[in-house]
């Protein structure tokens, strides 16, 4: 074990096997969870060519946000590499420390990825329902576009509070990555509560805007069976 990170976190406890790792189960998740991201957006182009339908941008959103996932998916992969899903005890200290560059830089490609997605959501809801009934549900299209409007500036304005802070989270920044090997030469904020809260916070945006469809759908002039059945397919789009 290395001294440095003995001095920082003490001795591990008698009962914790040190070579038990979660990287190749964490790796295994991201992996799967990936291909089936490229083939849900595959699935979405294969439609378009069969229908004869132009790319709109909505999937120019969510190519960028497949983009995105599958670059979290190999930062991930990477942070694995240095030792993420070990014991804090089997690793060096240039280790850890690697792994919080790692961990700095995925919060800013998942915010992107998280806003893109949820734009890619909003502005899909806004072609169907704006342009789909347009010419016998003006109520509807009016509130179409102040959902759209909401949508997307509670998507973005998610994406600006992770960045901000993110780039303000230590003083000087290199003390993310360095508060274990420097711990005298800076500060930080409490990140697991911001984490938490960022959680927190994007989980209700994500709330709100599958949300969105619903008014629209209870107005078209279907029965409750069909209704239900649409709502779902929305929910289960945005999941």
């Amino acid at each position: 074990m290395d001294p440095s990170v003995l001095a920082i976190f003490g001795k591990p406890p008698l009962l914790v096997d040190l070579s038990t790792t979660t990287t190749s189960h964490d790796n295994s998740i991201v992996i799967a969870l990936s291909i089936l991201a490229v083939l849900a957006v595959a699935g979405r182009v294969w439609a378009r060519k069969i229908n004869k339908a132009k790319l709109g941008l909505d999937d120019m959103l969510i190519f960028s946000a497949l983009v995105l996932v599958l670059t979290t998916m190999g930062l991930t992969i990477l942070g694995g590499q240095y030792g993420s899903g070990k014991h804090v005890w089997s690793l060096q200290m240039a280790d850890l420390k690697m792994i919080f560059k790692v961990l700095y830089s995925y919060t800013f490609v998942y915010g992107a990825a998280a806003m893109t997605l949820k734009l890619s959501f909003i502005f899909s809801f806004a072609r169907i329902f704006d342009t789909g009934i347009r010419a016998r549900y003006a109520g509807v299209n009016n509130y179409t576009r102040i959902a759209v409007w909401i949508g997307g500036i509670l998507a973005c304005a998610y994406l600006l509070m992770v960045w901000v802070v993110m780039l303000a989270v230590c003083t000087p920044i290199s003390h993310f990555w360095n508060q274990y090997t420097e711990p005298g030469n800076g500060s930080c904020i409490d990140t697991t509560l911001f984490f938490l809260i960022a959680g927190i916070i994007n989980m209700l945006i994500d709330i709100v805007i599958l949300l969105i469809p619903i008014p629209c759908v209870l107005q078209l002039n279907l029965g409750l069976r069909q209704r239900v059945l649409l709502i779902s397919i929305f929910m289960l789009g945005g999941l």
